[in-house]
């Protein structure tokens, strides 16, 4: 169903070695993100997230400032997101493994180190690798669509059946695991483990002068069972890079740091 089809003087294998090289290398980069995640359950209505955060970032090491919006929308019957409102704007530093997070609840600054700041900044989509985004089609090269244009190339791999669970099983790992099974619970892992897979594809776009990852998007579509009642999931993402090794390190600014108030005293 998935076919190999190599353009002009450079084979798949070519680009695609030379793009993970340049993933590996790249040391900083503007990146911009946007997600939309529906979830629904027959009978029950729907909550559809959307997310668009706009990072400055380095990788090694990781420093990173980020900024975005974050929106959630419920079916009436549903309410809304407890604690949550329709719209939350979120703005963020990560420097020498501490986060500083603006809460609009507290309307001030709050200081996370350890599982605290991991948790929330995988939600926030903090991670885009390029090299880890790389590396989800290392083994599956063979069967993607491969397309040459006038300034890059284009990696698609789309599927609508489990060919590629292993696949669908890391993504689940990498991007949805922590977000799902706290929102769903105790339960929350067994029912990650019996998702089933609809449809997934996966498209890397690559500058042809230096090999550089320019975007990289992502649709999955699957299904599982809670509480004897099915639930739908589609997710979109949409990621673009810029200013690649460009990017200076991000410090935290000094009025930050002094206002800011340490997770721990606050007792969660």
């Amino acid at each position: 169903m998935l076919v190999l089809s190599a353009c002009g003087s450079e084979s798949a294998d070519e680009v695609y070695s030379e793009a993970l090289s340049a993933a590996e290398d790249m040391e900083s980069a503007e990146v911009a993100m946007d997600i939309e995640m529906n979830m629904e359950v027959a009978d029950e209505g729907a909550i559809t997230i959307e997310s668009s955060n706009d990072m400055e970032m380095t990788i090694d090491p990781l420093t990173m400032y980020m900024k975005g919006t974050t929106k959630f929308d419920t079916d009436e019957e549903l309410g809304t997101v407890p604690g949550m409102g329709t719209e939350q704007e979120i703005e963020m530093y990560t420097v020498d493994d501490t986060m500083y997070m603006y809460n609009e609840m507290m309307g001030g600054w709050l200081k996370m180190e350890g599982t605290g700041m991991d948790a929330i900044a995988e939600m926030a989509g903090e991670q885009p690798d390029p090299a880890e985004q790389m590396k989800l089609i290392e083994d599956y090269v063979e069967d993607v669509s491969f397309d040459e244009t006038d300034d890059g190339y284009t990696f698609k791999l789309e599927t609508d059946g489990d060919e590629f669970k292993e696949l669908f099983d890391k993504l689940m790992e990498d991007n949805q695991a922590s977000e799902l099974t706290e929102m769903l619970g105790a339960n929350g892992q067994e029912l990650l483990d019996n998702m089933d897979m609809n449809s997934l594809a996966l498209e890397y776009t690559i500058d042809k002068d230096n090999y550089q990852i320019k975007g990289y998007n992502m649709d999955m579509d699957y299904t599982m069972e809670v509480e004897g009642q099915e639930m739908k999931t589609t997710q979109k993402m949409k990621t673009t890079y810029s200013n690649i090794n460009n990017v200076d390190s991000i410090e935290v600014p000094e009025d930050v740091k002094e206002e800011a108030i340490d997770q721990g005293e606050m007792g969660f």
